[in-house]
């Protein structure tokens, strides 16, 4: 089953790139093109996961294949410093209260884990989002169940960076193309199979990563399934 874990739409408003913040929007594709391809392309389930907003996610959420969920841009609220969280599976409750608490992530995380909601640190070796410290990464490590380990908008130096964090610290490596456009969506994704991994194993060239997938509670995107493939094109 494959899942393209990180895509955006035009409901992801405009883009923080200075200083064209107040003409750029951070996609122009709207929702329904985004499945349209996303499904074109063979995945099995569909992912949204715009800034800080469920509003595209909700324009499909009849979908029995559609994944309701956003990259919340969270704050340090001791020195302002960003950073970019994918939760996955929500609900309308849910997101209204993780926009009150993100710009305290001190507040924010314990609720994530109080509600079960599977969360990631996406593109952790990237200053995207804000200027993460190895302090800070240290701080959210314990209340993360995965990392982005394959984005497909990221150098292969800076996925590595993650792979190598994610298996030091047993947590489930999410991969997806991050696209903003159609041409990278669904290029770049996890592959969830059944089989078990007993114990730890990476296996990484410059397009294909092998990491064992932990089970999740509630996540449809990680269910049972004990092992996942990685992939992004070349």
């Amino acid at each position: 089953m494959k899942l393209d874990a990180h895509v955006h739409t035009l409901f992801s408003g405009k883009t923080t790139i200075y200083p064209v913040h107040k003409i750029l929007n951070e996609s122009y594709n709207p929702p329904e093109l985004v499945y349209s391809r996303a499904k074109a392309r063979g995945m099995d389930l569909v992912a949204i996961t715009d800034h800080d907003t469920i509003d595209g996610a909700l324009t499909l959420a009849d979908r029995p294949d559609l994944i309701i969920g956003e990259e919340i841009t969270a704050i340090f609220p001791e020195d302002n410093v960003t950073v970019h969280l994918g939760v996955l599976d929500i609900n309308e409750q849910q997101h209204r209260e993780i926009q009150r608490l993100r710009r305290n992530i001190r507040e924010l995380m314990p609720y994530l884990k109080s509600q079960g909601i599977f969360t990631t640190l996406n593109h952790l070796a990237s200053q995207t989002a804000g200027r993460l410290t190895a302090a800070h990464i240290a701080t959210l490590i314990p209340w993360v169940d995965g990392l982005e380990v394959l984005n497909g908008t990221r150098l292969p130096s800076q996925n590595r960076t993650a792979a190598a964090l994610a298996e030091a610290y047993g947590k489930v490596g999410v991969a997806g193309s991050d696209s903003h456009t159609f041409r990278g969506l669904g290029k770049t994704y996890m592959v969830a199979d059944h089989a078990f991994v007993s114990r730890p194993a990476t296996q990484c060239t410059r397009d294909h990563l092998v990491l064992p997938l932990a089970p999740t509670s509630r996540l449809v995107l990680a269910g049972r399934w004990r092992s996942s493939r990685y992939h992004t094109p070349k």
